[in-house]
């Protein structure tokens, strides 16, 4: 977590570009700004899946399919087993990330291989990213625990006096997608040009240059 308020970002970084400082007639009020304050924590992550990551200990399932738990949206890495035993919870054994296709080429059968509760390695399809699989395949009882890194979906803030879920050195990303989602509620032709100025400021700050946006279209649904 970061140490800057929303109301940092949209009253002191935000408002003084869009001229928009008068707190008796803004013309975007704190419950949108802190609305799209929310989508650009959300923006980020999806730029950025490392930008809000936690660790955390959990059971798997039978079988050798896994998934990584409901709050997570992209698994980074399972580094070791854990045991779980009388209300405490023991490191265990490294886990190694393995390719799906060699494991297939060297062993056909590997998903019906014996079952054990410790995992040896572990899969990745980046296509699926909240999905992984284990080997050897889990046991339909009793089954193991791991160590999970994944990224978590921001929290929405309620208030604007709340402290920004991510580290601060979003902040600059954060505030561009503001001016981006601002300017393109102008009908406008200049700012629609500044909303995809923004926009392309904010997802290079990201190191998303393949989402750079050469034009701006109005005759796309206008984003609320």
């Amino acid at each position: 977590m970061g140490l800057l308020t929303a109301a940092g970002i949209i009253t002191t970084r935000v408002r003084p570009v869009l001229h928009d400082t008068n707190s008796s007639s803004y013309r975007w009020s704190d419950t949108l700004m802190l609305a799209w304050i929310n989508d650009a924590a959300r923006f980020v992550v999806q730029c950025n899946p490392k930008a809000y990551v936690t660790n955390s200990v959990w059971q798997l399932e039978r079988g050798t399919v896994q998934h990584i738990p409901t709050n997570g949206i992209e698994l980074i890495d399972i580094p070791c087993n854990y045991t779980y035993a009388s209300g405490v919870y023991s490191t265990g054994a490294a886990i190694t990330l393995t390719d799906k296709a060699v494991v297939n080429a060297l062993d056909p059968s590997w998903r019906s291989a014996t079952a054990s509760a410790t995992v040896e390695l572990w899969m990745f399809d980046e296509r699926d990213p909240t999905h992984f699989e284990v080997y050897p395949q889990q046991p339909d009882t009793d089954t193991g625990y791991v160590l999970g890194i994944y990224s978590l979906c921001p929290t929405d803030l309620t208030d604007i006096t709340q402290v920004i879920v991510l580290n601060d050195v979003y902040a600059s990303p954060m505030i561009n997608y503001l001016l981006f989602r601002a300017y393109s509620e102008e009908t406008d032709a200049n700012a629609l040009q500044q909303a995809v100025g923004y926009y392309n400021i904010a997802v290079t700050e990201l190191d998303r240059k393949d989402l750079i946006m050469k034009t701006y279209d109005p005759n796309k649904a206008r984003l609320s």
